[in-house]
């Protein structure tokens, strides 16, 4: 029986926190880390009665790791992912020993884009459940690594100082006006 959430693991967390990913995934992975992502199965810890059932299939156990790797409509999103199946489709007691079993195996960019599909399976659950089903779940994955390519690039893109951004102004379409204008703030009081 988990007695609360799990302690935070240094050695898989040092091999996260390098990683090229973007904040918000960092964020994730440290909640994931601590047991601390909002799942019935840690809110029913606060609320009384509260029914900790999987709320597309049923299932009552290991919350955490079913809704992230074991849930039917997780499979399809993993099953048609690039990530090889021995990294998901093993069964451990806890995501905080399937983070670890990845992070052994993983080479970094590969950790990330693990992550990264956590997270994206994390948010298209949440949209599910809340009535706003993913149109497309097999593109989930492809989705979640297209992300990273493109925050990995524009981090390429900012830290090159050869690179020049330049201000794209195209003429408003026919029948319309385009109206461009400056802001400023002058003195305490915000007037400008």
């Amino acid at each position: 029986m988990n007695e609360g959430p799990l302690k935070a693991n240094p050695k898989w967390w040092k091999k996260v926190w390098p990683l090229d990913i973007p904040p918000r995934i960092h964020i994730f992975a440290r909640r994931l880390d601590h047991g601390a992502i909002p799942t019935k199965e840690n809110l029913a810890r606060r609320i009384s009665g509260f029914n900790t059932g999987c709320a597309i299939c049923g299932h009552y156990l290991k919350f955490e790791v079913h809704i992230l790797l074991q849930c039917p409509l997780v499979l399809q999103v993993w099953s048609e992912s690039i990530v090889d199946s021995s990294y998901w489709a093993v069964n451990f007691p806890s995501m905080k020993d399937y983070l670890e079993h990845a992070s052994a195996l993983m080479e970094m960019n590969h950790l990330g884009e693990f992550v990264a599909i956590c997270w994206e399976i994390w948010n298209a659950r949440n949209r599910h459940v809340c009535g706003r089903p993913h149109s497309n779940l097999a593109n989930l994955s492809s989705h979640a690594i297209n992300f990273m390519m493109s925050y990995r690039e524009a981090r390429v893109k900012i830290k090159d100082p050869k690179v020049q951004h330049q201000a794209l102004w195209r003429p408003p379409r026919a029948g319309m006006m385009k109206l461009n204008f400056d802001g400023g703030k002058v003195g305490t009081d915000g007037k400008g």
